[in-house]
């Protein structure tokens, strides 16, 4: 996630775009929301760029998308002899499937014909091996599922930016809290990764705007056994029902008699948990269950990096005042005939602009010198060592980041996979944990580590000085940090350590500290 916030803030077209067309200019806002999204998902997860902004049209992919999902629609709804009355339309339709395919395999073979240790996507799916099977995947696998990826990948978040610029436009109220809090938070200068865990009122209006227009509009679901729903409908085992998310979002006994209102404030981290435990599956736009979005970090981060910088650089009206909200619906939905006006903050010029995005850094500027020592003197420092278990990269990320802030603090930390420390927990020096569940089951390379950990049945692990960081999100209940509780549990019973349990969350990637080693906290609270 933390490569993702470099490209995306580097990748600063639509904010130099939008300053450069001047106030007078109109913005279709869902087209250019769709360009950036479109372009920020093929450039951090493929190294490849749609270059959306270098043309007034949209990417062929984009309309042949648009025409693919539009006629798979009404295909659905005919039969195969009606179908046959359909021969042009037929003929385009595999048109576009081919152009889709095309524009996979383009990236494919770029990649191929320009190697990089990058670990994104593209490398994972071309190179990685499933431990199961041994086996990697085909160059039709992957097409597919690159086309899938770039689909809902961007879609839906574009969708989300729209409909949160179109409720922000229509409560000025609330556009001035969250353009104040922006000016709080980071000011005038670069946004740094620790901003975007500072913006709660930002990450309320994301909240509420997904309530009252979730972009993907409904769930399919399905009975497992013979039941009632709400005590009162019958339902058969293996009979489909579709769950409308504009009706379960707007239900006054969970959300008051308000639910019909845009009201961000009930969407502040407190009251929002509070809800999800009095009434769980009261908000679901990313889905359920296991088959809930895979992307949902990646998209929320987007999107709200891109709310902050775009409040940050800019005052945006609309291009008509009374606008009313229409709907227009292909995968999802988004505003129809939505436009807006943008006018540059603070007396800046585009060239001022553009001079200021080129020189900042995701990361703040260059580190001074006394910094510079002070990781220096960590290679000499306290050993320490940190272990991951990572599917997808985020939990070594985090890992990684751990490890290059902990020289900072008299520390040299070596960072490996939990299945390198199988049967061999180093006790000479302190440990972190960092790990995920995927559906209630170990990372790849924490699985030999796992097994090991579940069969421990004395006090191997006495004198072992630990942390357990777990990644997850609260969607998955049912195995939400299954695996580090299960990591944390167990190396307090076989270690017999005295621990100072203590609890943060981070917001966004929701991590926890489970347990920490006793010790002293410095002055702000934290470890």
């Amino acid at each position: 996630m933390l490569q993702f916030l470099v490209h995306l803030h580097q990748d600063t077209r639509l904010i130099v775009y939008r300053a450069r067309q001047g106030a007078d200019h109109t913005i279709q806002v869902t087209d250019d929301f769709t360009r950036l999204t479109l372009d920020t998902l093929a450039l951090c997860t493929m190294d490849y760029r749609f270059n959306s902004f270098y043309s007034e049209k949209m990417h062929p992919f984009v309309d042949a998308m648009a025409g693919f999902l539009k006629v798979s629609g009404l295909r659905a709804n005919r039969d195969p002899v009606s179908q046959l009355f359909y021969r042009s339309e037929t003929t385009q339709y595999w048109e576009h499937i081919e152009l889709l395919r095309k524009t996979s395999l383009d990236v494919i073979q770029k990649r191929k014909q320009n190697p990089t240790e990058r670990k994104d996507l593209m490398n994972a799916m071309l190179y990685g091996i499933d431990k199961q099977t041994n086996q990697r995947m085909t160059e039709d696998s992957i097409i597919d599922n690159m086309i899938t990826f770039l689909i809902a990948g961007h879609e839906t978040t574009s969708g989300l930016l729209s409909f949160t610029f179109y409720y922000l436009l229509k409560h000025p109220n609330a556009y001035e809290k969250a353009q104040n809090e922006v000016d709080k938070v980071i000011g005038k200068g670069p946004i740094t990764v620790d901003h975007l865990t500072k913006l709660p009122y930002l990450n309320a209006i994301l909240r509420e705007s997904l309530r009252l227009s979730p972009t993907a509009t409904s769930i399919g679901l399905q009975a497992k056994e013979d039941t009632k729903i709400g005590g009162q409908y019958e339902v058969k085992k293996g009979v489909p029902i579709v769950a409308l998310l504009s009706k379960l979002h707007r239900d006054p006994a969970v959300w008051g008699q308000d639910a019909e209102d845009f009201r961000p404030e009930r969407m502040l981290d407190e009251d929002f948990d509070r809800r999800n435990q009095e009434f769980p599956n009261n908000w679901k736009p990313f889905g359920n269950g296991m088959r809930a979005c895979v992307g949902r970090v990646f998209a929320w981060q987007e999107a709200l990096l891109v709310l902050a910088i775009l409040l940050q650089n800019f005052n945006f009206s609309m291009e008509n005042p009374s606008y009313q909200l229409a709907i227009k619906q292909t995968l999802t939905i988004k505003p129809k005939g939505f436009y807006m006006r943008a006018h540059l903050r603070n007396h800046m010029s585009a060239t001022t602009l553009e001079r200021s995005l080129a020189s900042a850094s995701l990361y703040g500027q260059t580190e001074k010198p006394e910094a510079e020592a002070a990781k220096k003197k960590g290679t000499q420092g306290k050993p320490m060592a940190i272990y991951y278990g990572s599917n997808t990269g985020t939990c070594e990320a985090l890992a990684n980041r751990l490890a290059g802030d902990a020289a900072n603090h008299g520390f040299s930390a070596a960072v490996d996979t939990l299945d390198s420390v199988k049967e061999n927990l180093p006790t000479d020096r302190p440990v972190a944990i960092i790990t995920a569940s995927y559906e209630g089951q170990p990372a790849d390379n924490a699985a030999h580590f796992m097994t090991w950990f579940n069969n421990l049945n004395g006090s191997e692990l006495r004198g072992v000085q630990y942390a357990v960081f777990g990644c997850g999100h609260k969607d998955w209940a049912r195995t939400f940090h299954k695996i580090p509780r299960f990591i944390d549990t167990t190396a307090e019973q076989r270690g017999q350590v005295e621990l100072l349990k203590w609890v943060q969350q981070m917001p966004l990637t929701e991590i926890y500290l489970l347990s920490l080693k006793r010790g002293r906290k410095s002055s702000s609270g934290q470890p």
